[in-house]
Order: C-alpha cells, then structure tokens, then sequence
C-alpha cells in the first residue's frame, strides 16, 4: 500500500469515528416519529438514532409528546399537553443553538493545536469530515496548492493535520454534547461551561491536553457560549 492509500485510509477511519456526533436536525427526528419520511429517510435517521444516545433521547421526548396528544380528553388535559409542548420546544431550540456552535467551537480549539500557517486547513478539513469526504485532495486546484504549502510549512501533513482537526471536532462535539445533556436553559449553560469542557477534556481519547492548553480551550468555549449561545 502507498504512503498516499495509507493517508486516504487513516482519515477515512477518522472521519468514520466522528458520524456519530453529527446529530440529526430537530425536523428528521420530529418526521421520523410522525411517521412522514420517505422509505429511505427512515432507514437513515432509523440508523442515526440506534448510535446516537442524544438523537434518540429526543425522538423518546416526541414521541412521548404524540401519545400524550393522542390521548386528550379534558381541556385540563389540553393545557397539560401545551406546557410539556412548550418545554419541548425550549429544549429543543437551545439544542439546536448549542449545536450550531459546534464547527466554530471545533476551529477555535483546532488553532489553539495547529501552527498559525496551518488555520488556513481547518475550514476545509472540518467541512469534508461533517460530509464523511475521505479525499484528503477534494479541494480546487487552487485551494489544493495553498493547503498543501501551508502543510509543508508547518512541519505537518495533510493526514496528520486532519488527525489534530479530528480530535478538535470531537471535543468539541463532547462539549456540545455534555451541555445539552445538563443544561436546560442558557443560565445553566453559562454556569456549567467551565464543567462541561473540563469533562469533556477527560472523555476525549488520544489527545493530550496541559494545563496552560486546558486553559485557552475553556477561554475559548466561554467566549464562543457568551458571544453566540447566551449573549
């Protein structure tokens, strides 16, 4: 196998260990259990959710939500189904706020890792790897020389960069992960950030993390959480 077959291999089995944090949108999973997808919509979100612990909480949370609907009788029972509708819908906004901040949270943590000359990589290689690209080279000529020449010029490759942006998208998608499972509403997002990436530091395999480091990455999530999520 060539050096190139071996790069094409080893980020394909990056990329492949990463679908999993690339949550479903709150609109597949609500279709998905009312039962409107397409044939091959449901097989891909049925796939989803038996790997993702958080898409298929929150397919539990609507469907729940429908029984109850199907169930009313009283209009007591009518304002009981509306609060729970209320509650779902906060939920499931500040999921969706939380994760939208996913790849900005990934790029932030990516350049405290890389060399500067490296940053230019980082859009690129994040945007491949949510789309489950393994072609390291799927640039245009142009953007192929430029990441190429900045690869060269930090030392690194274009495998081994991608390593790095890997391990980034996956703390970052862990912090995500975490306050979405522990916040439930933006004060507590406020409050637990600093918590959330500390844990989220110590769920990441295969990535070495001091002090000083640890410190940039929850400066970084606390910027990015006060500017997009809580401001």
């Amino acid at each position: 196998m060539t050096n190139q077959e071996n790069n094409y291999e080893s980020v394909e089995n990056l990329i492949y260990s990463l679908k999993d944090h690339v949550h479903l949108s709150f609109s597949a999973i609500s279709s998905y259990a009312e039962n409107v997808l397409s044939e091959e919509g449901k097989a891909k979100v049925a796939e989803h959710i038996m790997q993702c612990r958080q898409c298929r909480q929150l397919y539990d949370d609507i469907k729940k939500e429908i029984e109850i609907s199907d169930k009313i009788d009283a209009p007591e029972d009518s304002a009981s189904q509306s609060e729970m509708s209320n509650d779902l819908r906060l939920k499931a906004a500040l999921v969706a706020k939380i994760n939208s901040n996913r790849d900005e949270i990934a790029e932030e943590i990516s350049k405290i890792l890389l060399p500067e000359i490296s940053w230019v990589m980082i859009p690129y290689a994040i945007k491949n790897i949510r789309n489950h690209s393994t072609e390291i080279g799927h640039y245009s000529p142009g953007q192929s020389n430029e990441l190429t020449m900045a690869a060269f010029s930090s030392g690194t490759s274009k495998r081994e960069t991608y390593e790095i942006i890997v391990k980034a998208m996956h703390l970052a998608d862990t912090i995500c992960d975490l306050l979405t499972e522990h916040c439930s509403n933006l004060e507590e997002v406020k409050t637990r950030i600093r918590e959330c990436v500390n844990d989220a530091i110590e769920f990441t395999e295969n990535i070495e993390i001091d002090n000083n480091l640890r410190q940039l990455i929850i400066n970084v999530a606390q910027e990015l959480v006060r500017n997009n999520i809580t401001g």
